[in-house]
């Protein structure tokens, strides 16, 4: 249990896309945190948003699989903060994203 007097001064954020850079602004515009990292599979920001000319077919659907089952797993780094190569691995539907969009 943490006391109230226990001050948390780091946050993590898992993913880059809209809902994770809306939290970081949030959080950021509270002023509390020292440290705020985001932490991101893909090679840039922007989630859904991010276009992509040729995502490829779409990865089959798996009901009742958990995603433990259906991912593969990551190795994680020996030393953070670091950068690794993005995660290719996509069991999602394709964007609905288009180039000129703005």
């Amino acid at each position: 249990m943490i006391s109230s007097q226990t001050r948390i001064e780091s946050v993590a954020i898992i993913g880059a896309g809209p809902s994770g850079a809306i939290a970081a602004a949030a959080l950021k515009a509270e002023n509390y945190f020292d440290r705020i990292r985001v932490f991101e599979r893909r090679e840039t920001a922007g989630g859904t948003w991010i276009h992509d000319p040729d995502p490829g077919p779409a990865a089959p659907v798996e009901p009742g699989k958990l995603p433990s089952e259906i991912d593969a797993h990551l190795d994680i780094p020996s030393n953070l903060p670091t950068t690794t190569l993005p995660d290719r691995t996509n069991r999602w539907a394709t964007t609905p994203v288009y180039d000129s969009l703005r």
